[in-house]
């Protein structure tokens, strides 16, 4: 049997799937309670968003990144919360870095979509904050 899957870092952009969360109620929403489905937005073409599809499915990303990276994705959210944007630009403009370098700081994975595979998790730790 051909399952015919690719590897995703070679054969597509960052951009063509993103990780989401989606808050099953307001105190998710704003981080009070942690009750979220984790997901995936695939916007590839077609036949690209089918191959990603069997790639996370025999794989079992989706299954994966719940139950042994729940808790990085719970801490994702909170710090998006208790630092807005407002927090980042304060020290952007307090220390003279860019928003890339206090992002950097705050989140300790790069922003930059070409430097995403130099830090674990940077690519779920961006999609999570946007």
């Amino acid at each position: 049997m051909k399952l015919n899957i690719f590897h995703p870092y070679t054969q597509f952009k960052n951009q063509g799937v993103k990780f989401k969360f989606y808050p099953e109620n307001y105190k998710s929403l704003i981080g009070v309670s942690h009750n979220y489905k984790f997901g995936f937005l695939y916007t590839e073409s077609t036949l690209v968003n089918r191959s990603l599809k069997k790639y996370v499915s025999f794989f079992g990303i989706k299954e994966i990144y719940e139950s042994c990276h729940s808790d990085l994705i719970k801490d994702i959210i909170d710090k998006r919360i208790t630092y807005s944007s407002k927090y980042l630009a304060t020290i952007q403009k307090s220390y003279k870095l860019s928003f890339e370098q206090s992002y950097k700081i705050l989140f300790e994975t790069n922003y930059e979509d070409d430097l995403l595979h130099k830090r674990p998790f940077s690519k779920l730790k961006k999609d999570i904050y946007k």
